[in-house]
């Protein structure tokens, strides 16, 4: 990236749209207060910043409020709270898909989901086949908030965004 493209960069609007993006589900209302505010644009500073760099992140931009686009705020009745994003690239992306746990970008299991949904099935549906889907929007869709720590992380470092999020994190947790 050049300085051009630098100045191109509008944090405002992007602020603005993710927010919007959260209209549907019912989660603008509450979350606008910090998506507008400043500690907000310091976290997407930082994104920005961090990509200009060469160090991208994972999931997209675009989907890092999907637990929420999804998980209707007046249906929320649990909350499942993981790490971070999968930090893996595949052929055509990355490997999060913006909903802890989830990974259906790739339409391929990962060991973590892999394991919690043997353990799901084994304790709720012991006779029965289940779906193993790797793509949680079903569970978001029925009330299970799926919210990683950390919303981004570094493409193949775990753990590398943990502290821009807390502020975050710490408002949602607080807020519910």
């Amino acid at each position: 990236y050049n300085d051009m493209a630098i100045d191109k960069i509008d944090i405002d609007s992007i602020q603005k749209k993710l927010c919007d993006r959260l209209e549907f589900s019912g989660w603008k209302a509450h979350l606008k207060g910090f998506i507008l505010s400043q500690d907000f644009k310091k976290i997407l500073d930082y994104l920005v910043s961090e990509s200009e760099n060469g160090r991208h992140f994972t999931p997209k931009l675009k989907q890092i409020f999907r637990a929420f686009e999804e998980c209707s705020y007046k249906d929320l009745k649990v909350i499942i709270l993981g790490q971070d994003p999968y930090m893996q690239l595949y052929e055509a992306g990355t490997v999060a898909d913006g909903i802890g746990f989830s990974c259906s970008n790739t339409g391929k299991m990962q060991a973590s989901l892999e394991f919690m949904l043997k353990e799901v099935n084994a304790q709720i549906y012991p006779n029965e086949e289940y779906n193993y889907d790797p793509d949680l929007k079903r569970w978001a869709n029925q009330g299970i908030l799926l919210l990683n720590s950390a919303l981004t992380t570094t493409i193949g470092k775990s753990g590398t965004h943990f502290s821009i999020w807390q502020p975050f994190i710490v408002y949602v947790l607080d807020y519910l």
